[in-house]
C-alpha cells in the first residue's frame, strides 16, 4: 500500500519536532520513513555509545508515538559508527538531521 505525500509530509513535521532539544553532538544522523500506512521507522546514528542519548532516542519515539492521532507501529533502529554516513539511507528513510562533514565538500 502507498502512503500519500501528505501524510509522509505530515508525519516528517512530527518526527522533526519530536526531535527538538534532544539531539546532542553525538547523534551524527536522524532519520525517519514511512513503511507503509500506520507502519513507520526511525533511525539513529551515534557517534559513540552513551546512555544518555540511548534515553534521548527513547523519549524521541515517545513523544512521535504521542503526537499521532491514530494508531502507528514505530520500529527504531540504533547504529553506532564514527565512520561515514552513506546516502542514500537503507529502506527509503529521509535524514531530517546529518552532521555536516568537509566529505561533503569533495567531489
Amino acid at each position: 500500500m502507498t502512503v500519500h505525500v501528505d501524510e509522509k509530509n505530515k508525519q516528517a513535521m512530527i518526527f522533526v519536532d519530536s526531535t527538538l532539544g534532544l539531539l546532542s553532538t553525538n547523534i551524527r544522523c536522524a532519520a525517519f520513513g514511512m513503511q507503509e500506512e500506520g507502519r513507520s521507522k526511525v533511525y539513529f546514528v551515534l557517534r559513540q555509545e552513551s546512555a544518555k542519548d540511548r534515553e534521548a532516542i527513547r523519549l524521541i519515539v515517545d513523544e512521535f508515538w504521542a503526537l499521532q492521532d491514530s494508531s502507528m507501529a514505530i520500529g527504531c533502529e540504533v547504529v553506532v559508527s564514527d565512520g561515514p554516513i552513506i546516502l542514500p539511507l537503507p529502506e527509503g528513510l529521509l535524514p531530517t538531521y546529518m552532521e555536516y562533514t568537509d566529505e561533503w565538500q569533495k567531489p
